[in-house]
């Protein structure tokens, strides 16, 4: 491992897709082969909860996602619970987090690939970034002496209201009769703060 990343002090955070997969990977449970000791997950708007499934060894585990998502009545229907919590952020839809997430000319709501509707919330963001924080904080915290950490109030983070940094790109490159001659996915270098 490296020696600046403490391994008994690991969270994950996923968004969309990644939420889902946030989800099911909770449930496995808190140590892997390698000697990782993962102590929280952040699910952000997943799609659906059908995948979540709560056991006594899962990652202490925050669902944070819109009432107007359109898979939030499986993540209503979630027994929660000391590792489980539900957070239903009320008038909010996926990709509430995304800046760009903005109405189309017409009016109506743009759609992802898997036909989320997107709409961009400066208060939910702001709720989502409390909430993480506070979940890392207290999760990830180390605990001396029985007493339980501070939470910390001003903790930026990256994901949660701006630009995802490990978001690939796709490039094209093309001949001269316009035909793609090479098509590859890289990191931008521009998407780092």
């Amino acid at each position: 491992g490296l020696p600046e990343v403490d391994n008994t002090r690991i969270g994950v955070l996923g968004s969309s897709r990644g939420a889902m997969a946030i989800n099911w990977f909770a449930g496995q449970g808190k140590s892997t082969y390698q000697g990782l000791n993962f102590r929280a997950a952040v699910s952000l708007y997943p799609s659906n909860c059908e995948k979540v499934t709560v056991k006594p060894h899962m990652i202490s585990t925050n669902i944070i996602l819109g009432d107007m998502e359109k898979g939030v009545a499986s993540c209503k229907r979630l027994s929660r619970g000391q590792r489980l919590v539900v957070n239903v952020l009320p008038g909010v839809y996926h990709g509430f987090d995304q800046p760009t997430a903005t109405r189309k000319n017409n009016g109506k709501l743009r759609e992802d690939i898997s036909g989320n509707k997107l709409l961009y919330s400066k208060t939910a963001t702001e709720t989502a970034q409390s909430l993480v924080t506070k979940v890392l904080s207290v999760n990830l915290a180390v605990k001396t002496d029985g007493v339980a950490p501070a939470v910390a109030s001003s903790t930026k983070l990256s994901k949660i209201g701006g630009r995802d940094p490990y978001q690939a790109v796709r490039r094209r490159d093309t001949d001269a009769d316009g035909k793609v001659s090479r098509t590859e996915w890289e990191k931008s270098a521009d998407l780092f703060e």
